[in-house]
């Protein structure tokens, strides 16, 4: 039904920026997506219908087992339908806000990273954009060497700001530089300031973008920067400012 085909083409359109300017909105477009997918059966496009709807479930409802699934499901449509195209959109949103309720952080890394040089074979930069974030965190979070992940965290910030993708290229850069700061790389190890990134100047470019994931990652990682460095009244303070902007991280590995 070309009609319909049309409308989940809409429907994905429309729900990346939706994920940034209006999140009340992401409930009603995977339902509408999914709902279309139940309806009148599956097409290339319910690939991303059933991963925005897997995500809703996680992070709006709590409901992982069912949320768990219908990612799940996404992944075997993808090949079913030898889509690679889909593969990193569908493989980094999924690592984001899925997987990590059902698998270990470190389990999800390898599709991670072959779902990232999918991305780039097909020139999807925004998929390629949303894994690469996936991976970096999760293998941040997971705990791996920082020996090995900065260059990593280095290299993907060089390939964000050269596919132009402004809101992960400033995530990418908050991790760098926590990971430089980790390192003795920084003047304050409390402060994200270095050669990845300046909390002065950046700061302020998010608050005007209104970009709530990038707010809540900076004062994420400086809260436990400043716990590990015994600024434990200034760790008080920055808690309660990433509580403030929890939202731009609901469903994710910090939730």
């Amino acid at each position: 039904d070309l009609e319909k085909l049309a409308a989940m083409r809409i429907l994905d359109t429309i729900f990346a920026p939706s994920f940034l300017a209006s999140p009340h909105l992401l409930p009603l477009i995977a339902s509408k997506q999914a709902n279309l997918s139940i309806e009148y059966g599956n097409a290339v496009g319910s690939i991303y219908g059933y991963t925005h709807y897997g995500l809703v479930l996680c992070a709006a409802l709590e409901d992982f087992d069912t949320g768990y699934q219908f990612g799940q499901l996404a992944k075997r449509l993808l090949k079913e339908w030898n889509a690679p195209r889909f593969t990193a959109y569908t493989v980094g949103m999924l690592g984001s806000y899925v997987d990590h309720w059902k698998e270990h952080l470190r389990d999800t890394l390898p599709g991670l990273q072959e779902a990232y040089r999918v991305g780039l074979e097909n020139s999807n930069h925004a998929g390629t954009a949303q894994c690469s974030i996936s991976y970096i965190v999760a293998s941040y979070l997971a705990g791996r060497e920082l020996a090995t992940i900065e260059p990593e965290m280095a290299q993907h910030v060089q390939v964000m700001a050269e596919l132009k993708q402004g809101p992960h290229l400033n995530w990418h850069k908050i991790y760098w530089q926590a990971a430089l700061n980790w390192m003795g790389e920084s003047d304050d190890p409390c402060r994200l300031i270095g050669a990845g990134y300046d909390e002065e100047k950046e700061l302020s470019l998010h608050r005007e973008a209104q970009d709530e994931g990038a707010i809540f990652n900076v004062y994420f990682n400086k809260l436990i920067l400043c716990y590990r460095f015994q600024e434990f009244e200034q760790a008080l303070k920055l808690l309660n400012s990433a509580e403030l902007s929890a939202g731009g991280a609901a469903g994710s590995l910090f939730s």
